[in-house]
């Protein structure tokens, strides 16, 4: 077995898989790729991208042995950084706005990080502000994984080879087109840069939600789409690498994602928050379109009011915990009562909230 000068060499890239089927159910012609990277830990793509940082500050001197590290965020980016970094010995604080998902700051604890509150009306600018300052004052290393080229670095070292290696064929390439969605910007610049210099004859497409353009006209606003469309351009960010960009709703992601190839993981209601910054609660069933089921906090606390009449004393009762974010084990202890007990209630409520939107969208219409 080799020995690797540094961990950021044992990273390797995720396969590229053709999506035959998808680009059927859609009746699209022509042939469709997807580059999945979600082997590690927490099973999405900031699992490397963490190490990778990591390793990189420290190959230049940044990171020092032993060092905290402190940083901006609450998406699964936070989880993957705080994974990495106490695996490497590295105290993890991580600061965030005070209303940030319970269920997620729960978990985060739970795996040895510390957490900073900020504002709720501070939102993620506060919550970077407040991570500088505090890594000035005490001597940590702030990782600003917005706007620090260690991220687009590890692309460029990475996923952007490992994209120009599995499309060139005898000089050229097999695809017209490579869409990234943008959240840190660090994906769609250091892939972009390498296939730019590789060749201009593939197109580089930036995806950002349509409620938050941030990237094509600077209005933001809230939206439903996970780990994009953070409400800012990132620092990271190389618009001279992007050919176009896409707006995407939240209802088409979320009618794309619940295409009948996966009803049996979709024909569920949630309860929880999507788990990014700065945006709406959501509830839905998968009956319904994703015009009706896209709604805002306003509209959900009416609908839940309305619910109230038809749930159970009990039902009633563990309702908000759950809401709030804690586990059927967690509500089972606070209420004394056997988890099964818990669980089967929390059923109940989601059929009948499945049932209040569908009579809802139907009186509507």
């Amino acid at each position: 077995m080799p020995i690797y000068p540094n961990i950021y060499q044992t990273l390797l890239p995720g396969p590229i898989v053709e999506l035959r089927g998808y680009l059927a159910a859609c009746g699209l012609r022509g042939r469709l790729y997807a580059y999945l990277n979600y082997n590690g830990p927490t099973g999405t793509a900031r699992d490397e991208l963490a190490e990778g940082m990591l390793a990189l500050a420290l190959e230049r001197g940044a990171l020092t042995s032993g060092q905290t590290i402190v940083e901006a965020v609450s998406g699964p980016f936070a989880t993957a950084l705080t994974l990495a970094g106490l695996t490497a010995g590295h105290p993890v604080t991580l600061v965030m706005p005070e209303d940030a998902p319970a269920m997620r700051q729960e978990s985060l604890l739970r795996l040895g990080a510390q957490i900073i509150h900020t504002p709720a009306q501070a939102g993620l600018a506060g919550a970077r502000a407040l991570a500088k300052a505090t890594a000035a004052e005490k001597g940590w290393y702030y990782m600003d994984w917005l706007n620090n080229d260690d991220n687009p670095t590890y692309h460029r070292r990475v996923t952007g080879p490992a994209l120009v290696r599995s499309i060139a064929r005898e000089g050229s390439s097999i695809v017209d087109s490579i869409v990234i969605g943008v959240g840190s910007g660090g994906t769609i610049t250091g892939a972009g840069e390498t296939v730019k210099a590789w060749t201009n004859d593939v197109r580089i497409v930036a995806v950002e939600p349509y409620e938050s353009q941030a990237l094509s006209s600077g209005l933001t606003g809230s939206h439903g789409i996970p780990d994009i469309g953070f409400g800012l351009v990132p620092g990271n960010y190389n618009s001279y690498v992007v050919d176009n960009i896409a707006a995407v709703t939240t209802a088409d992601a979320v009618r794309a994602a619940q295409r009948d190839k996966h009803f049996p993981l979709n024909h569920s209601v949630s309860f929880e928050t999507p788990l990014f910054d700065g945006t709406n609660a959501y509830l839905f069933s998968s009956e319904e379109s994703p015009e009706d089921v896209i709604i805002g906090r306003e509209e959900l606390r009416e609908r839940l009011a309305a619910l109230k009449g038809q749930l159970s004393e009990f039902e009633a009762k563990i309702l908000p915990p759950y809401l709030s974010g804690l586990s059927c084990g967690e509500i089972a202890q606070r209420v004394g009562r056997p988890q099964k007990s818990v669980d089967n209630a929390i059923q109940r409520v989601r059929r009948k909230v499945a049932r209040q939107f569908s009579s809802s969208g139907s009186s509507e219409s």
